[in-house]
């Protein structure tokens, strides 16, 4: 009976150290080609400076001027680097988005009108009256 338990169990140890590395293997591949298409999709839709975090630790800012197989090309002004898709953490464009631009433009002009409206009423007399919001 001894023996069974202890063949059992050295069974399952070596059963579970074959399996853990495949297992850290085809995360990396996940999350490799989610890095791949979020390059591929940036590189396609804007030509807006991005944020490239490494798995290092260390951030590179700049454009993607390229994009291959296993690397991309990251422009900095005149240097240029190749970075590998599996040393990368994140990448994420800088800058405000679409929407973020659009409400910026419209609390702006809000904020004009809303001016012009308490500071616009003229007196009879020529000159402006000044803004009672008690009034």
């Amino acid at each position: 009976m001894r023996k069974a338990i202890s063949s059992i169990t050295a069974l399952v140890v070596i059963v579970g150290l074959c399996i853990s590395p495949a297992r850290a293997q085809v995360v990396s591949d996940i999350e490799t080609d989610a890095i791949k298409q979020d390059v591929s999709r940036l590189y396609s839709t804007t030509s807006k400076k991005v944020l490239v975090r490494l798995k290092n630790g260390s951030k590179d800012k700049g454009y993607i001027a390229a994009v291959g197989s296993d690397t991309f090309t990251l422009r900095n002004g005149i240097t240029r680097m190749e970075i590998r898709y599996s040393n990368v953490a994140s990448v994420t464009r800088t800058g405000l988005s679409k929407n973020q631009e659009t409400a910026l433009l419209i609390g702006a002009g809000v904020a004009v009108v809303a001016i012009v409206a308490v500071f616009g009423r003229k007196k009879r007399s020529g000159g402006f009256n000044p803004p009672c919001l008690l009034c």
